[in-house]
């Protein structure tokens, strides 16, 4: 359900941010995630959640072919800010950038 961009530069970095964060809140209550940080970028979320290749081939008109560069065209790119609560995220544009050639 969740389309998300891998990090490699500054992994390090963001596994150590992470676990300062983790050790600054533990004193206060909140336990540790049980999965391990895994750095990366949030491209794009899926509701319902679909798989990538259907989510091409429906986008394209033509059906993905396994093995070959999967591609999808954006109108903008958006930095979303997301908030989890009880009742689920909440989202919120911080910026968004125009992907017109002009």
């Amino acid at each position: 359900s969740v389309l998300w961009w891998d990090v490699d530069d500054g992994a390090d970095e963001l596994r150590e941010c992470a676990r300062r964060v983790e050790d600054a809140l533990g004193p206060m209550g909140f336990d540790r995630e049980k999965r391990s940080y895994k750095p990366h970028v949030t491209l794009a979320r899926f509701r319902p959640p679909a798989k990538l290749g259907d989510w091409v081939e429906e986008a394209n008109g033509s059906p993905a072919v396994a093995g070959s560069a999967l591609r999808f065209e954006a109108s903008h790119v958006s930095l979303v800010r997301s908030e989890l609560s009880r009742q689920g995220a909440r989202y919120s544009e911080v910026c968004a950038i125009s992907m017109d050639a002009d």
